[in-house]
């Protein structure tokens, strides 16, 4: 049985926030999360924008992403794996 949840989180308070303000126009869409451990979830994250290295610096700065690594580059489609 599947379960659908509609919520509203406030822009400030959404992951990726930063990212989204510093650079216009990139799209992210959430792949399935990997377990890699009994305590450790890695997300993947779907990347539409043009240049990896823009988005790269964008990611650095941001506060709420602790780490990630840039894992496939399809023609303007990079995934990543994030923490």
């Amino acid at each position: 049985m599947a379960t659908v949840t509609r919520a509203r989180v406030p822009a400030s308070e959404f992951v990726l926030h930063r990212t989204l303000q510093s650079l216009p126009g990139p799209e992210f869409d959430r792949e399935r999360i990997v377990e890699t451990g009994a305590d450790v979830v890695m997300p993947l994250v779907w990347a539409r924008w043009g240049e990896p290295g823009d988005l790269d610096a964008a990611l650095a700065d941001d506060p709420t992403v602790d780490g990630y690594s840039l894992i496939g580059d399809f023609d303007g489609e990079f995934l990543y794996r994030m923490r």
